[in-house]
């Protein structure tokens, strides 16, 4: 009998690393020479149809299959996560070197879906990174720029007037006065030290308060591959806490006052209306004494109260 001449598998299989899942699955089927294929992967209780050949969109299943092989999809930590089918209503046989390829494929289809995870993540970590108020700047051991954050990006413009880049040398993108500082504490983070400080930066005649911290950025292994510098405005904060400071120097003051300086004019007061219940001194004198004490009490008083409403 003769038999139908198996296609070169080596010359279809040149390709695969440059397919996506779709292709890869195409090519399953090229190789395994039959008519459909499919790759269903596991989304926690269910499974769904990643990819598929020959199959129509709405059925899940090929009507008369005859023939079908599959292999499993195995991920990191040899956990199962889908299959990759190959199907046909015609009688025959996957042989061993088709499903080696098949083997093949499916270990292709796994770094490319893990390449998707990565991405996904990726995306959901920059959109966080360019979501955040916050300055965020990460920089090589050699104190480069790796990325940064747009509000980062405005930070710098705003302040400096510069537009700051990756592959950049941090230390030329900085006024003099600040250099030395930032160097010191980027040396002291690439030492594997957390650096924690308040700034304020002065520009156009104005000033902001910063929180700015350096961590060291570790790898897998534990080695110190570069820093992270992340910075917050405190400026509201610090002037809150202005505020708190001198209400605390006025209520020190209030109690100074009531403790001392009001009980000068009120003993003389004291004093007086006694010596005028014993008739001792004249009436005129006296009460001209009373009133330059009442007058001391109550400029003592005025001024009490305009510390308490600080």
């Amino acid at each position: 009998m003769n038999q139908r001449k198996r296609p070169d598998i080596t010359k279809q299989m040149e390709r695969y690393h440059e397919l996506d899942i779709q292709g890869l699955v195409a090519l399953c089927a090229e190789v395994c020479e039959t008519k459909f294929a499919c790759l269903s992967l596991r989304r926690g209780e269910e499974d769904y149809i990643k990819a598929q050949v020959g199959i129509p969109e709405n059925e899940v299943w090929p009507k008369g299959v005859k023939l079908f092989a599959s292999v499993p999809i195995i991920s990191g930590g040899d956990f199962i996560v889908g299959t990759l089918s190959v199907m046909d209503n015609k009688r025959g046989r996957v042989v061993p070197k088709q499903i080696e390829t098949m083997e093949l494929l499916s270990r292709q289809i796994v770094r490319i879906l893990e390449m998707e995870r990565i991405n996904e993540v990726k995306t959901q970590q920059r959109a966080f990174f360019e979501s955040s108020s916050g300055i965020h700047l990460l920089l090589d051991t050699a104190i480069k720029i790796l990325d940064y954050n747009k509000t980062c990006a405005a930070f710098f413009r705003s302040i400096s007037g510069i537009e700051i880049y990756r592959g950049a040398y941090m230390l030329d993108l900085l006024r003099p006065q600040t250099r030395e500082l930032f160097y010191l504490s980027c040396k002291k983070a690439l030492l594997g030290n957390r650096v924690r400080m308040e700034q304020e930066i002065e520009y156009d005649e104005e000033s902001i308060f910063l929180e700015v911290c350096y961590d060291p950025v570790r790898d897998s292994e534990q080695r110190i591959i570069g820093l992270l510098i992340n910075a917050s405005n405190i400026s509201q904060h610090k002037a809150q806490e202005q505020v708190i400071i001198q209400q605390n120097e006025s209520l020190r003051e209030i109690a100074h006052i009531q403790s001392h300086e009001l009980r000068g004019p009120l003993v003389s007061i004291l004093g007086l209306v006694e010596l005028l219940k014993a008739g001792d001194t004249d009436l005129k004198e006296c009460l001209g004494m009373l009133e330059q004490a009442a007058g001391d009490l109550d400029e003592k008083i005025r001024y009490a109260i305009k510390l308490a409403k600080i």
